[in-house]
């Protein structure tokens, strides 16, 4: 089943929350990033730095990727698979992210 406009903007809007509270500093951000794309049905996190040998090359290291299933919490699964607890703002004060 191919995933509506309705809930790849539901998803992108979740990513974005999720970026802006996990994204390193804006001054260190060109040496070290957080990234993500969604390419039909799964949403893919992946980290962004300068290749080794030519820093005017970035490259892209995956963290992680999940699969879109009707009624699940897509965002919560992916970042469960890179060793994020995930919480919503109105969740336990313990939870280690909240966005």
């Amino acid at each position: 089943m191919a995933i509506s406009e309705f809930e790849i903007k539901k998803i992108e809007k979740e990513l974005e929350a999720f970026m802006k509270v996990q994204r390193p500093p804006a001054h260190i951000r060109n040496e070290l990033d957080l990234g993500y794309r969604i390419e039909g049905q799964s949403v893919e996190i992946f980290e962004v730095r300068p290749q080794w040998r030519d820093p005017s090359q970035k490259t892209e290291n995956p963290r992680g990727k999940g699969y879109f299933r009707e009624g699940a919490e897509l965002l919560e699964d992916i970042l469960a698979t890179v060793g994020f607890e995930v919480a919503r703002v109105r969740a336990s004060p313990q939870s280690k992210v909240a966005y």
